[in-house]
């Protein structure tokens, strides 16, 4: 299953109109960047990144994943063996891929960061740290900070784990907070800002959930093609939107295949499954051969394939209090019935639970 699950893969979703250049490649979007954008193989696996006349700048391969909306300074976040760097727009990788993938952090809209102000906010074993463009340490890893955000004019706010905010300078040495800071010093505290766009994001989701749609499933299992060019987003020109960043990707099928897309019908996770379930609480159910498993909104494989379907009792229409199998409610997931009747119910990490506590 290793070598299955490294096939996993999600791409950011084009979140405003482009113009978007003829070129042979089958599958185009927009990037942060108006001269660049990404070709795509139908499984939504990242190929090149081509500028305005449709030729290709950087190969784009050897990478599962890349998050164009990052796209900064001329450093694009990649993805290779699970893993976070960055490639410059000549195709060199001058941060190496070594760094965590960044999910869960309120300030980082994605799995990972642009480069600002040539800083580059990353994590390494779990702890935060930044580095340059270069790859050169500026602020050594520490289990000590919470967050920190992206740098804005010469600074970056570091928020400890004990609620205790600091300011740095680019060369990570304390500095006292901007002005502008102090004039909004009568603001909420950082942690309740990093609450607040947890909660804005939360809305926003919703809001997408609600958005009505004709596109059915089957409608969308049928489509090859990228609709962005016919679907813009009430959004202006080359400005991300946080709503699309915050949705929840529906099923799709494509060439005999279950993955994900976005609401626009791009790829956000590969075409690589026999069955899904959609995603409930940030998770989704995914059946390879006659195991499931759950991956997150980032693609990534976060509940191993360890539950078979010869070892449990229930249909495609079965329920628990109402609510299908592998689908989250409240941090538990019902299974299945197991031979001696009783209901295998795990929670988000996993792990076996009573199904009625």
């Amino acid at each position: 299953m290793v070598a299955v699950a490294a096939t996993l893969t999600t791409l950011s979703a084009p979140a405003y109109a482009c113009n978007i250049p003829k070129s042979y490649y089958k599958h185009v979007s927009c990037t942060a960047n108006s001269a660049y954008f990404l070709a795509v193989k139908d499984s939504g696996a990242p190929v090149d990144l081509i500028d305005s006349k449709g030729k290709r700048v950087v190969d784009l391969s050897r990478y599962s994943q890349v998050d164009v909306f990052q796209l900064n300074e001329g450093l694009l976040p990649v993805q290779r063996g699970g893993k976070v760097g960055y490639v410059t727009m000549s195709g060199r990788e001058v941060v190496p891929a070594i760094y965590d993938v960044m999910i869960g952090d309120a300030l980082t809209k994605g799995w990972a960061r642009p480069a600002n102000d040539n800083r580059i906010i990353v994590k390494k074993q779990g702890n935060f740290g930044i580095i340059d463009g270069n790859n050169k340490v500026i602020l050594s890893f520490s289990s000590d900070y919470q967050t920190i955000s992206d740098y804005e004019s010469g600074s970056a706010k570091v928020v400890k784990n004990d609620g205790s905010v600091i300011w740095l300078d680019e060369n990570a040495r304390k500095i006292a907070p901007p002005k502008k800071q102090q004039a909004n010093s009568s603001q909420p505290s950082a942690n309740t800002n990093m609450g607040t766009a947890v909660n804005t994001a939360k809305r926003n989701a919703a809001s997408n959930n609600a958005r009505p749609s004709n596109k059915s499933a089957t409608s969308k299992s049928t489509s090859t093609g990228n609709n962005s060019r016919n679907t813009p987003l009430n959004t202006p020109l080359n400005t991300p939107s946080n709503a699309v960043r915050a949705e929840v990707w529906q099923t799709a099928k494509r060439d005999g295949k279950w993955g994900f897309v976005s609401h626009n019908d791009v790829p956000m996770i590969n075409f690589a499954f026999d069955e899904v379930t959609p995603f409930s609480e940030g998770l989704a159910g995914v059946k390879i051969d006659n195991k499931w498993g759950f991956v997150d909104l980032s693609g990534q494989l976060v509940i191993p394939f360890r539950f078979e379907d010869v070892g449990v009792n229930r249909t495609k229409t079965s329920t628990y209090k109402g609510v299908p199998a592998f689908t989250f409610k409240n941090g538990k997931a019902w299974i299945g019935n197991l031979k001696d009747g009783s209901k295998l119910c795990i929670n988000t990490k996993g792990n076996n639970i009573q199904c009625d506590s």
